[in-house]
C-alpha cells in the first residue's frame, strides 16, 4: 500500500534538511576553499524526484482502473453479430432452411430488438409447411440481454435458373440501453442454383411483324435420377397474342394462359409442346411470354402447387412489310357527338424496298349510330355487309404502290342526330371502323403467302344529356298558396322542378347549381325522384346546390328521369308593379361522361314570374 507524505514547507523543513546535510558533509576549514553548489543541491532534488515518480504512478493506476471500469459497461457495436447459415448450393425448387444466429457480447442490453429476414427473389416462403407468399418476415425479439445469443429459422422454396445466385438477408435492429439511436446489423447468405430438376426451354421467334402467325415451342425432360409426378406447366401469353392451336391440347385455358397437367415424368423422358397463333403489336414493342413449372407439395390438410422453375422469352415487333393506319378528323382519339360529320383517312404504307402490286383495301363499319345513308367515298359501299372496298379502277395508286411510299384513302360518314329509341348504356355509344388491306403478289424475297395489314379505330360518342327547368304553382305534394299574378305585399309560393334525361353513357359527378334573386325566399320544402339527395341552400350566398352524383345511362328513356322539386316565394314591393319579378339566375348543370371522360355542361335561362307553366296572366306584379 502506498503512502503519500506531505511536501515539506519551503521555509522550515527545507532549511532543516539543508542544515543537516551541511553538518554531515565534511567542509574544508580552509577559508579559501568553497564546496561546489551541486554537492549541496543535488541531494534535495533527488528526494523530490522520487516523490513525484510515486505520485505519477498512482495517477496512472487510477486512470487505468477507471478506463476498465467504465469501458466494461459501455456498448461496442462490434460486439453484436448476425450470421445466416444455409446450403451454399441448391437445386431449383429445393426447400431451403435458413438459420439466423444473433449475439450480443456487450455488458448492456439491446432494447426493441427486431429481426427482419428477406427471402431470395422468386422464393416461396413457408411457415409450418404451408407457402405464405411473403417476401419477408419480421420477428420481434424484445430485449436482447447482455452476453446472450439466439437463433431463428426461416424456410422457403428457392427458384431460379442454373448459375443464379440467390441472396437472403437478415437485419437485426436494436437500441442499446442508455442510447437513443437505432442501430442495424446485417448479414447476407448467397446460394447458387447448380441444377434444375427438370430441364425446360421456351423458344419464341426473336422478331415478328404485326399480325404475323408465329409458333412457340416448349421442351422439357427429366434429367434427374428420380421420377416426378404431379407437375404442372403454366404458359402466360403476351398481350396481343391469339392462340389458334396447341399440341398437345392444354388441360385448361384462360384468356391469357394455357395450363398443362403432367401426372408423371419418368427419368429420361422428354416432351414438346407447340403453340401457334397470331401476334399483334406496335412497331418495336417487346412481347414477353412466360413459362412456369410447378410441383405439388403436401401441406396440412391437402396439397398445393408451387413454382420450381421459370422461363421467359420475348419477341420484338419488327417493322411490317405493309402498314395500315386509320385517323378520324385528323386524330386517333376523337370524341364524337350526335350528328357529327366523321372524316376518316385510311393510310397504306409500303415499308419494303420493292414495289407492291394488286392492293385491295376494305373498310368495315360497325355501329348503330352510323348514318349509313351518308357514306361517301371513291370506293363501293355495300350496305348489306357495311363494307367499303376499293380497287385500282377506283384508285389508280392501288395498282402499284412504290417502295417506301404510302397512299391516303379518304371516306366520310355522319352520325345520327339522336340515340335510337330505347337506347341506353354504352352499346350505342361506340362506332368502329376496321381497316384491312392485302395483296397476293408477294415479292420473292419475302417468305409469306400474302402480305396484309390491319387497323381499327373505335370512336366514343359522348352522351347527350338534357337538363330542363319548369316553374309552376300547383304541386300535389308540396302544396301551393298566394295570388297569381303576384300582388304587392302578398306572398306567392312557386314550385321549381329540375329534370335530367341521360339517354346513353352514365354521367359521374352530376351537379346542378343556381342562385336566388334578391327578395326571393327559400321555403325549405323539397322532394326528389328515386331517393336522390335533395337540393340544399346556402343562405349566406343564396345559392342552391343539387348534388346528384351518378346518373345512369337510359335515365329518362328506359327509366324515370332524375328530378328534384323545391319551393321559393316572393312578396313583391310597390316599386315592382307592372314588372316581372325575378326568381332564379345562373342555372348550371355539369357532369362527366363515364365513357369518354368528357366534361359536359348545360345552362338554363334565368327564371321570372312570367315563366310559370300552369297559370295564365302574364306574371307581372299587380296592386
Amino acid at each position: 500500500m502506498f503512502t503519500i507524505e506531505p511536501l515539506p514547507k519551503k521555509n522550515e523543513q527545507d532549511e532543516e534538511l539543508f542544515k543537516s546535510k551541511l553538518t554531515a558533509t565534511e567542509i574544508p576549514t580552509t577559508p579559501s576553499v568553497v564546496p561546489p553548489l551541486s554537492t549541496v543541491v543535488e541531494p534535495v532534488r533527488s528526494v523530490f524526484r522520487r516523490r513525484f515518480i510515486w505520485l505519477g504512478a498512482i495517477v496512472i493506476l487510477l486512470a487505468v482502473g477507471a478506463y476498465f471500469l467504465l469501458n466494461g459497461n459501455s456498448f461496442v457495436e462490434a460486439r453484436v453479430s448476425t450470421k445466416v447459415s444455409a446450403s451454399a448450393e441448391v437445386t431449383s425448387g429445393d426447400l431451403v432452411t435458413y438459420t439466423v444466429v444473433y449475439k450480443n457480447d456487450n455488458k448492456v442490453d439491446l432494447n426493441d430488438a427486431k429481426l427482419l429476414f428477406v427471402y431470395p427473389t422468386d422464393a416461396q416462403a413457408t411457415k409450418d409447411g404451408v407457402p405464405t407468399g411473403a417476401r419477408s418476415d419480421t420477428v420481434d425479439l424484445g430485449i436482447l440481454k447482455a452476453n446472450t445469443s439466439g437463433q431463428q429459422t426461416f424456410t422457403a422454396y428457392v427458384v431460379g435458373d442454373t448459375g443464379n445466385i440467390k441472396n437472403a438477408t437478415a437485419t437485426l435492429t436494436f437500441t442499446p440501453a442508455g442510447l437513443r439511436s437505432e442501430i442495424k446489423n446485417e448479414a447476407t447468405h448467397a446460394a447458387t442454383i447448380t441444377r434444375l430438376p427438370v430441364h425446360m426451354s421456351l423458344v419464341a421467334p426473336p422478331t415478328a411483324v404485326n399480325g404475323q402467325a408465329i409458333t412457340y415451342l416448349i421442351d422439357y425432360r427429366n434429367d434427374g435420377s428420380t421420377d416426378f409426378s404431379n407437375l404442372r406447366l403454366i404458359l402466360t401469353y403476351p398481350q396481343g397474342f391469339t392462340p389458334t392451336k396447341a399440341t398437345p391440347s392444354a388441360t385448361r385455358a384462360t384468356s391469357n394462359q394455357n395450363i398443362w397437367d403432367i401426372p408423371t415424368l419418368p427419368v429420361g423422358s422428354a416432351q414438346r409442346i407447340t403453340i401457334t397463333g397470331t401476334l399483334r403489336g406496335i412497331e418495336r414493342e417487346g412481347k414477353q411470354i412466360s413459362l412456369v413449372l410447378q410441383k405439388s407439395i403436401d401441406i396440412p390438410g391437402g396439397s398445393q402447387y408451387i413454382a420450381i422453375e421459370k422461363q421467359d422469352s420475348s419477341t420484338a415487333i419488327a417493322t411490317p412489310y405493309l402498314s395500315a393506319f386509320l385517323k378520324l378528323n385528323g386524330v386517333q382519339d376523337y370524341t364524337a357527338h350526335l350528328g357529327d360529320h366523321l372524316q376518316y383517312i385510311a393510310t397504306i404504307r409500303n415499308n419494303t424496298n420493292v414495289d407492291l402490286t394488286g392492293l385491295a383495301p376494305q373498310i368495315t363499319l360497325n355501329g348503330a349510330m352510323f348514318d349509313y345513308a351518308s357514306v361517301y367515298s371513291a370506293g363501293f359501299f355495300d350496305s348489306r355487309t357495311r363494307v367499303i372496298s376499293w380497287n385500282p379502277a377506283a384508285l389508280s395508286e392501288l395498282a402499284t404502290l412504290r417502295a417506301n411510299q404510302s397512299i391516303d384513302i379518304p371516306f366520310d360518314v355522319r352520325l345520327k342526330p339522336s340515340f335510337p329509341t330505347g337506347s341506353h348504356g354504352a352499346s350505342d355509344s361506340l362506332v368502329k371502323a376496321s381497316f384491312h388491306v392485302e395483296t397476293p403478289n408477294v415479292p420473292p424475297a419475302i417468305d409469306l403467302a400474302t402480305l396484309s395489314a390491319d387497323d381499327e379505330l373505335i370512336t366514343r360518342i359522348s352522351t347527350a344529356p338534357s337538363f330542363s327547368q319548369v316553374v309552376f304553382l300547383k304541386d300535389g305534394q308540396l302544396g301551393a298558396s298566394g295570388p297569381y299574378p303576384p300582388k304587392v305585399d302578398q306572398k306567392t309560393i312557386f314550385t321549381v322542378r329540375w329534370s335530367i334525361v341521360n339517354p346513353s353513357n352514365a354521367l359521374d359527378g352530376v351537379k346542378v347549381t343556381a342562385t336566388l334573386q334578391p327578395g326571393v325566399i327559400w321555403e325549405n320544402k323539397t322532394r326528389t325522384s328515386s331517393a336522390l339527395p335533395a337540393p340544399v341552400i346556402n343562405q349566406q350566398l343564396g345559392t342552391i346546390t343539387w348534388t346528384v352524383g351518378t346518373v345512369s345511362g337510359g335515365t329518362g328513356v328506359a327509366m324515370p328521369a332524375a328530378e328534384a322539386y323545391f319551393q321559393v316565394s316572393i312578396t313583391p314591393s310597390v316599386n315592382q308593379v307592372g314588372q316581372l319579378a325575378p326568381l332564379i339566375k345562373n342555372i348550371q348543370f355539369s357532369g362527366v361522361d363515364s365513357l369518354t371522360k368528357e366534361q359536359i355542361s348545360r345552362t338554363a335561362n334565368d327564371t321570372t314570374t312570367g315563366d310559370v307553366s300552369d297559370a295564365t296572366g302574364g306574371g307581372t306584379v299587380g296592386q
